[in-house]
């Protein structure tokens, strides 16, 4: 039975916000109260923006992947990207439907292919980088820092998925996120079960001894994230260092006998063991781990699904 406390993040959901989501399935009542007795209608959409919402998390994610790496994600292409996807809405009737449905997801795609020629050819629209402001102070965009002129590469996915997905003509991003995070899970032991904890991962919030995940093909903004292929997600190690494009997981020997695999805790005694010999086992247990939560989860497809939902350990 799960409570109110256990609706208050969204992991599944990643990068959007539980302001984000608020906004999207068009409701103003309390999320834990409609997901504790949902309506039809409240159902219907939660459905809809459940099977919409990974695939296009997924295909905005490939879009901007080569755009972080070569440091082109800047004001002049969020602007046109934004307003690409704008004018689109207003040509079709994506915009007035009062629920997600797939065929308005398609529509809203299909911008993709016009998305990926923007710095080569001049498009339809632009929104004003006043607007572009506007959004950042209300937190809706973040810079990667004050000192450079690039944004967080989360928050301008967060805000193209709600730029498409949203069926709101006015204030399609919701509320100020200004102190509102995103989710990830995060397993503390191998016997506890996966928690909701925020992203991103702060120095002072980690827990060296713990296994994170997020369904984000990338987590840009933090190398010490490992990106698995195929759109599954990233995992990590809550110890770990990336330096000169290499990432260890430097999880203590003493910690990692709790994680080890069943036959294997002796052979982890052993004096002889080196930092790579360390990495390269956490990396087979956290392997074990991806294997063990998408065998479990494939097959489960529940109508109405609590963040706090995780498979048996």
């Amino acid at each position: 039975m799960t409570t109110a406390n256990d609706l208050i993040a969204f992991p599944q959901f990643a990068p959007l916000s539980r302001s984000h989501l608020q906004s999207l399935l068009l409701h103003d009542d309390a999320l834990g109260d409609l997901l504790q007795a949902p309506t039809d209608e409240f159902r219907e959409s939660w459905i809809a923006l459940q099977n919409a919402l990974p695939r296009v998390r997924n295909i905005l994610s490939d879009l901007l992947h080569p755009l972080v790496l070569t440091e082109q994600l800047r004001t002049g292409w969020i602007t046109q990207a934004v307003g690409t996807i704008l004018d689109h809405r207003l040509q079709s009737t994506v915009a007035s439907r009062t629920t997600l449905r797939e065929d308005a997801t398609d529509v809203l795609l299909n911008t993709i292919p016009i998305l990926e020629t923007i710095g080569r050819k001049s498009v339809s629209r632009e929104i004003s980088r006043n607007t572009l402001s506007l959004w950042q102070r209300a937190g809706h965009l973040r810079r990667t820092s004050p000192s450079k002129a690039g944004f967080e590469p989360e928050s301008v996915l967060s805000l193209l998925m709600m730029t498409m997905l949203s069926r709101r003509e006015r204030d399609f991003l919701g509320l100020s996120l200004s102190s509102e995070p995103a989710y990830c899970y995060a397993k503390k032991s191998p016997t506890a079960p996966y928690v909701a904890v925020p992203m991103p991962l702060l120095p002072e919030m980690i827990d060296t001894n713990a296994l994170y995940y997020t369904p984000l093909p990338h987590v840009w903004s933090d190398p010490c994230w490992y990106s698995l292929p195929a759109h599954s997600g990233c995992w990590r190690w809550g110890a770990a260092r990336y330096a000169d494009g290499i990432l260890r997981w430097t999880i203590s020997k003493e910690q990692l006998k709790a994680w080890s695999l069943e036959g294997t805790s002796d052979f982890l005694l052993s004096s002889l063991w080196q930092e790579e010999d360390i990495h390269s086992y956490a990396h087979t247990i956290l392997m074990a781990y991806v294997h063990n939560w998408y065998r479990r989860t494939q097959h489960f497809a529940p109508s109405i699904i609590s963040p706090s939902f995780v498979p048996a350990s």
